[in-house]
Parts: structure tokens; sequence; C-alpha cells
């Protein structure tokens, strides 16, 4: 295991989804000011700014996934393609890799959920924070990141899901 080469293959990915990790660090932002900060100044009522303010959430767990699915198509190991055979890349390096890649994201998000529970005066449930994001988030992003490791593109990763969804709603 080569500590430089999976530093590269970080570095890379990030460079590559540059303009998705900005946007979710803007989303991110937008949350912890709207939801953390601005909470307390809102006007009462349904505004436009109370309706951001419960859809954002929904739209950072997605747009997080997306970029964790993203990042992991970047090298995609599912497929027909002989490249995986050429190439001097070990399986155990790619994973690290790839880990570290989901962990910055997800751990972006939980830092953001931080910051507000700490600006609304709420420091003492971090430990149910910690609960909610391991029992809720955590294992709906697993299986989404082992789908789209077997899977080479993120078209066919979308079809999968959609199955997958369409599954469980006919059984259930």
């Amino acid at each position: 295991m080569n500590w430089k080469h999976i530093l590269h293959t970080v570095r890379k990915d990030l460079c590559a989804q540059r303009f998705h990790l900005v946007l979710f660090a803007c989303l991110l932002v937008l949350y912890v000011a709207l939801v953390g900060l601005w909470d307390d100044h809102r006007p009462a009522g349904v505004s436009f700014f109370a309706v951001l303010a419960q859809l954002l959430p929904i739209v950072i767990m997605v747009y997080a996934l997306a970029v964790a699915v993203a990042l992991i198509h970047q090298d995609p190991v599912a497929g027909t393609s002989a490249f995986w055979l050429t190439r001097p890349v070990r399986g155990p390096s790619l994973l690290i890799a790839k880990a570290i890649e989901v962990a910055a994201v997800l751990g972006l998000w939980f830092l953001a959920d931080l910051l507000v529970l700490v600006a609304n005066g709420a420091p003492n449930h971090t430990g149910y924070l910690s609960f909610s994001f391991a029992t809720g988030l955590l294992p709906l992003a697993l299986l989404a990141l082992a789908i789209a490791a077997v899977v080479p593109n993120t078209s066919r990763f979308l079809l999968t899901i959609a199955l997958i969804t369409v599954g469980f709603v006919v059984i259930a």
C-alpha cells in the first residue's frame, strides 16, 4: 500500500469533481446560515426561507450521495474495459482513496449539522446527531456506494436505484 499513490488518487478525484464539491460546500454554508444562524431572526409564517429551510437538508442529502457516487465513478472498477489489466493501481489503495473521499464528503455534512445544533443552542444533543447520522444516513450512503461500485457508470446506477425503489414500493 503506497500512501503517496493514495493521496495522488484523492487529489486527482477531488480536482476532477471540484465544481460539484464547491457547489456542495455552498449548499452546506447556506444550510448553516439559513437554519443555524438566521433561524431566530426569521419572520413568522410560511415564507420562501421557511420552505427553503425545510427542503435544504433533503437537497443536501441527495447531492452528497450524488457527489460520493461521482467520486466512486472517477475510477470505475466494473465494466468490460481492459484498462484495469494494465493500470498500476492496486485494489486496496483505490479502496482506501475512495473511502477517504467519501468520508470527507459525509464528514462535511456531519460538521454542518453539528454547527447548526451548536448555533441553535443545543450542544448537548450532539450524541443524538451522531446516532441519527449513523443509523439514518450512513446505511443509506453505504448501500448507495456499494451499488455504485458494481455498476459501470452513473446512468446504470440511477437505473438500479430506480428499480430497487420500485421493488420496495411494490413489495411494501
